[in-house]
C-alpha cells in the first residue's frame, strides 16, 4: 500500500522480461536517480521533444512517400524524353546517311568512330546503346548501319560473326 503522499499518483509498469527491468535500473543508476524518476523524466523529455503528435508525423511521412513516388515517375519520364531527344539529335546530325545514294558531303558520327576505335567487337545493339540511340528507332538504326557499311566499304571497319570491329 503506497504512503499517503503518493496516493492517487501511483501506477505500475510491467516489463516484458527481467532483463528489461535490469537494463532500465542500470540506466537509472547511471543517471544517479531512482527508477521511477528516471522513467518519468525520460517519457517527459521524449514527449516534449516530439512536438508533433504521432498522427501528424504519420501523415507527413505518407505525404513524403507520395511525393517521392511522383518524383520518381517524373524522373523516369524526363529520362525517357531525354533519350528520345538524344536519338532525334543523332538522326538530325546524320540524316545524310538516310539518302539512298549518299550524294553530297557528310561526316561520320564522331562518337561511333571513337567507340569503334577503342577496340573490341561491337554488336549493332551495343553500338546503339553506347551512342545513346533508341534501339527501336528505325531511322537511327538505318543511319548506324549505313555508316558501318560505308566504313566497311572504305576498309576501316570489318563485320564479323560477332559484330563490328575497327581495322583501319
Amino acid at each position: 500500500m503506497p504512503t499517503e503522499e503518493y496516493r492517487g499518483r501511483r501506477t505500475e509498469i510491467y516489463f516484458p522480461s527481467e532483463d528489461f527491468l535490469k537494463k532500465w535500473k542500470g540506466w537509472a543508476k547511471a543517471a544517479k536517480t531512482p527508477l521511477s524518476s528516471w522513467i518519468f523524466e525520460t517519457v517527459e523529455r521524449v514527449m516534449d521533444d516530439s512536438g508533433e503528435p504521432i498522427q501528424d508525423i504519420a501523415k507527413e511521412r505518407s505525404s513524403l512517400q507520395d511525393e517521392n513516388r511522383k518524383l520518381r515517375r517524373d524522373l523516369e519520364n524526363a529520362t525517357k524524353l531525354m533519350e528520345a531527344y538524344k536519338t532525334e539529335a543523332f538522326n538530325l546530325r546524320n540524316e545524310i546517311f538516310l539518302q539512298k545514294d549518299l550524294r553530297g558531303r557528310g561526316q561520320f558520327d564522331d562518337r561511333l568512330v571513337a567507340v569503334l576505335r577503342r577496340g573490341g567487337v561491337w554488336r549493332s545493339r551495343d553500338l546503339l546503346k553506347e551512342l545513346d540511340v533508341d534501339a527501336k528507332d528505325v531511322d537511327a538504326i538505318q543511319i548506324v548501319v549505313k555508316q558501318l557499311q560505308t566504313l566497311q566499304d572504305i576498309g576501316i571497319v570489318q563485320e564479323g560473326s560477332n559484330g563490328w570491329r575497327w581495322v583501319g
